[in-house]
């Protein structure tokens, strides 16, 4: 079962769960409740030699069998900077980048990124 806690400053409960594979450990901060339009707004400070990949689900279900977030994320990504703000689809059958349109991981290149993004 996943933890609950009250974020400060919101009206939100969040649940916390930990989703651990051979390659990462995940960690969820989830919400029952549901919406229409929203906007979100971050500060996100990262370092160019990070090896690690992050992102923010957005309309995404939780699968609490398998432990995983199904939908898009919006990928924040330091190795990689040119990709950070593509849009993933973190959906287990899908696994390609959605926006812009790259496909799977492993084609992804600088190119694919909008004129002047980095």
């Amino acid at each position: 079962m996943p933890q609950t806690y009250q974020v400060p400053f919101t009206r939100h409960i969040l649940k916390t769960t930990q989703q651990k594979s051979a390659k990462a450990a995940n960690l969820f901060n989830l919400t029952e409740d549901e919406y229409s339009d929203f906007e979100r707004a971050l500060k996100v400070q990262t370092y160019r030699d990070s090896k690690g990949n992050s992102g923010v689900q957005v309309r995404s279900r939780y699968d609490g069998d398998a432990g995983w977030l199904d939908g898009p994320q919006v990928g924040i990504n330091p190795p990689a900077p040119w990709r950070s703000g593509f849009i993933y689809d973190e959906t287990r059958e899908a696994k390609i980048w959605i926006s812009p349109i790259a496909g799977k991981p492993s084609v992804a290149r600088p190119e694919h990124a909008p004129k002047g993004w980095t």
